[in-house]
């Protein structure tokens, strides 16, 4: 199971599915949020994996999404199907 531990609803969402994208939202959020400095860098680094692990999917493997109809959960789930549209695989919603 992968999933995105972030709240899409704030900050930037700009490129999330490349590297600069991804960079300025941390950025962002580490300068406008408090967090431990830690907690920064495993949430990056999830963030990574979890694109990576998209990436790597079987086709032969069926895809199921689940989501709630919240701002953050849409868009998570617009990003997910962005990162997964080249793959010829089947989607159950």
């Amino acid at each position: 199971m992968l999933v995105f531990a972030d709240n899409f609803s704030i900050g930037p969402i700009w490129n999330l599915h490349e590297e600069p994208g991804l960079s300025n939202r941390n950025y962002w959020l580490k300068n406008h949020l408090l967090f431990e400095e830690d907690e920064w860098e495993q949430q990056a680094k999830y963030m990574r994996e979890v694109h990576s692990k998209l990436n790597t999917i079987s086709e032969k493997i069926p895809i199921y999404i689940w989501t709630c109809d919240n701002a953050h959960e849409q868009i998570g789930l617009r990003m997910a199907l962005f990162l997964l549209k080249e793959k010829k695989t089947q989607f159950i919603a």
